[in-house]
C-alpha cells in the first residue's frame, strides 16, 4: 500500500512539474515522446523496534526525449531536467503526509536521463487481536515420602 502511494506521488510530481506522460510499465510502440518511466528498483523491510518497521524504496525514474526529434546538443537538455528532478523529488506527497526523498543522483547515456531517489520511513504496524486467555484452574499436591 506504501509502494502505491508512494508511486502515486511521485508521478503526480513529475506531471504537474512537466507535463509530459509519465508511465509504470514500458509499453512498445505506445508511449508518447517526451516521458517518464517510474519503476521500483528495490525495496526493503526490516523489522525497528517492536511494531515500527523500517521501509526503504529505491525508485528509478527514466526521461526519455523525443524519439523523433532528439536535439543536436540533448544532453544540456537531459542535465537540466536531471537538476530540476532533485527539487521535485525531493518532497514528495504520501496520502496525507509529505516523504523526504534522499541518495538522488542522476546520470544520462543514450540520450536517456536515469534519476535514482530512494525514500525511507517508520511503518507502525498493527498486530493482530489475540483472544485473552481464559481461567485456568490449577490444584497443587505434594507428595510426603517421610
Amino acid at each position: 500500500m506504501i509502494d502505491t502511494l508512494l508511486t502515486e506521488g511521485i508521478t503526480k510530481a513529475l506531471y504537474d512539474a512537466f507535463r509530459v506522460p509519465v508511465y509504470l510499465e514500458w509499453k512498445e510502440n505506445k508511449m508518447k515522446f517526451p516521458c517518464f518511466l517510474v519503476s521500483v528498483a528495490d525495496s526493503n523491510h526490516d523489522l525497528h523496534v517492536s511494531k515500527l518497521y523500517d521501509r526503504k524504496l529505491d525508485y528509478s525514474v527514466k526521461y526519455f526525449l523525443n524519439a523523433e526529434s532528439i536535439p543536436v546538443d540533448y544532453r544540456k537538455d537531459l542535465l537540466q531536467i536531471g537538476e530540476q528532478l532533485y527539487d521535485i523529488l525531493e518532497y514528495v506527497k504520501l496520502g496525507d503526509r509529505i516523504t523526504r526523498g534522499e541518495s538522488m543522483k542522476y546520470d544520462e547515456s543514450d540520450g536517456v536521463l536515469h534519476f535514482s531517489v530512494t525514500y525511507e520511513m517508520l511503518l507502525h504496524k498493527e498486530s493482530k487481536k489475540v483472544p485473552a486467555m481464559e481461567r485456568l484452574q490449577v490444584n497443587e499436591r505434594s507428595s510426603n515420602n517421610g
